[in-house]
C-alpha cells in the first residue's frame, strides 16, 4: 500500500527503504511505481498519538493505556516528549502520561472530527 495523505501507513518490510539521510521515503511496490516522499515526523507523531486515542483504556488520575501497534520511531519519539511511557516492553499497550491523554484527545478530536 502507497502512503497518500499519511494515514494509510502499510507497507510490506521490503517495500520501504530509507533512500537519503534527509528521511526520504521510496515505496518500491507502489501501483504507481516507485513513489518518494518527505514527510513530517512532527505531523506523523501527532497522528500516531490520536490515533492511541482509540484504544484508550485502564483510564485514572495518572494517565491511561492503549494498544501500541504504531511506528516504533514514532512511539520513542512520544516518549522522548514525555507523552507517553517507555514503549519497549513486553506489554501490548503502552502507557500515556496525563499530559499525553490530554493532547491525544485533542489531536483526534482535530484530525478525525466531523464539522458542522
Amino acid at each position: 500500500m502507497c502512503l497518500f495523505g499519511w494515514l494509510a501507513i502499510s507497507f510490506r518490510a521490503d517495500g520501504l527503504r530509507w533512500a537519503s539521510p534527509n528521511y526520504t521515503l521510496l515505496v518500491e511496490d507502489c501501483s504507481m511505481g516507485d513513489y518518494a516522499m518527505e514527510y513530517d515526523k512532527a505531523k506523523v507523531d501527532d497522528c500516531v498519538l490520536a490515533l492511541l486515542c482509540l484504544t484508550l483504556h485502564e483510564e485514572n488520575d495518572l494517565g491511561a493505556r492503549a494498544w501500541k501497534g504504531h511506528d516504533w520511531d514514532a512511539l520513542n519519539r512520544l516518549h522522548e516528549r514525555g507523552l507517553i511511557d517507555d514503549p519497549k516492553n513486553k506489554a501490548k499497550s503502552v502507557v500515556l502520561t496525563h499530559a499525553g491523554v490530554q493532547k491525544c484527545r485533542k489531536l483526534f478530536r482535530r484530525l478525525f472530527g466531523k464539522t458542522a
